[in-house]
């Protein structure tokens, strides 16, 4: 009776044992994520990276074709003797012919001999197409007699100017303006002498002056 009580209790211990040991692991808590939650978490983590992708990629794009467009083309400003100046952009490899097309071509006081058309346009340059009235730069080292000078460096007092005519010995402004005053009315000089017919131009002011002056003829 003893023996069979006593595997009763150890079989009942037993039994508990094996229960309160799967008890435990059976009520630790497991954190399961939804594969719906899931899937959206990888979706957006997917989407994000690829919109970074794409910025960068647009970036990309964008400086190449910049600089697709930049080796494609040049930007020059043309002016002077042309319908429309302004800065034009033209094909890459175009000539001086393009730009001057593009300005609308050339006005009838343009001196066509003093450009080349044919010549290679670079990207920034400026082109002025001179009129035919402008005179031509002097490289000659040589330069011409000062307006109202002869060619000997005596003054024409038919043409010069009351300041030049001030350079000369005993002409202060007054007598300058005297000078072109007179020739304005009285008509040119005709000979040096002639200057005398200006009050206060006396003998011996002429004298002093008469080696350096001319009529021009």
């Amino acid at each position: 009776m003893f023996f069979y009580l006593k595997m009763s209790v150890l079989g009942a211990a037993l039994f508990m044992v094996l229960s309160l040991s799967a008890c435990g692991t059976a009520d630790r808590p497991v954190l399961v994520v939804p594969a719906e939650e899931t899937a959206s978490e990888e979706t957006a983590g997917r989407g994000s990276a690829s919109d970074d992708f794409e910025t960068e990629d647009d970036t990309g794009r964008n400086t190449a074709a910049e600089t697709a467009e930049e080796e494609t083309s040049v930007t020059v400003h043309i002016c002077g003797a042309v319908s429309a100046p302004g800065v034009y952009v033209l094909p890459a490899g175009s000539r001086v012919l393009a730009a001057v097309e593009a300005a609308g071509g050339l006005t009838a006081e343009a001196d066509e001999r003093l450009i080349n058309e044919a010549r290679l346009l670079t990207d920034g340059e400026q082109i002025v197409v001179p009129a035919a009235r402008e005179a031509l730069p002097d490289f000659s080292g040589t330069a011409g007699p000062t307006p109202g000078t002869a060619a000997d460096g005596r003054i024409d007092i038919n043409s010069a100017g009351e300041a030049l005519l001030e350079t000369l010995p005993g002409i202060g402004a007054v007598k300058a303006a005297e000078i072109v005053a007179d020739r304005e009315v009285n008509g040119p000089f005709a000979s040096t002498e002639d200057i005398r017919r200006v009050d206060g131009i006396g003998e011996s002011l002429y004298e002093r002056i008469k080696d350096k002056i001319t009529t021009g003829q």
